[in-house]
């Protein structure tokens, strides 16, 4: 039995600690306000898809904040060291496989749901869309199916006769 090969993707998460987002790294002015939440799109030039305020970190003369980064690569210190300003300390983490890269096609090229008598392939959805909600629809639809045709299995009642 072949299935056809899922291609996944791997995310960094990055996490700093730093007084805040420099905005000279978005050309804008030194002072200017930025949001606590910049997302990108696919096609931006910005090394990060999302960045985002996560605390603002008590302590004596502390005023530093952790930010979250995800990204398609590991970001350099120096690069992030333009993004923040005073850069205090950084933790990557790497999520291979984080999801399925979503290349819709035709449905022949689609997982099959039935992979051989009462075994089911819950996956087969997620090349066309990648959620926690759509494994547990296809969960239940799983043992539904397996509770059918354990129905249609099943011998007859055996009835005597009194």
């Amino acid at each position: 039995l072949a299935l056809p090969l899922t291609l996944t993707l791997t995310r960094y998460v990055t996490v700093v600690r730093a007084r805040g987002i420099d905005p000279t790294f978005f050309g804008l002015a030194p002072n200017a306000k930025l949001p606590q939440n910049i997302l990108t799109t696919a096609s931006s030039a910005a090394p990060f898809n999302v960045v985002q305020l996560e605390a603002t970190l008590a302590g004596a003369n502390n005023n530093l904040s952790a930010f979250k980064l995800f990204s398609n690569a590991e970001l350099p210190e120096k690069l992030l060291s333009r993004i923040f300003s005073d850069l205090a300390s950084v933790t990557v983490q790497v999520w291979p496989f984080t999801f399925p890269r979503l290349v819709p096609g035709a449905a022949s090229a689609f997982q099959p749901i039935t992979l051989a008598p009462g075994l089911r392939y819950l996956n087969g959805l997620e090349s066309v869309a990648s959620a926690m909600e759509g494994s547990i629809i296809a969960g239940r639809n799983a043992a539904q199916l397996m509770a059918r045709e354990g129905r249609r299995a099943a011998p007859a009642p055996i009835v005597e006769a009194a």
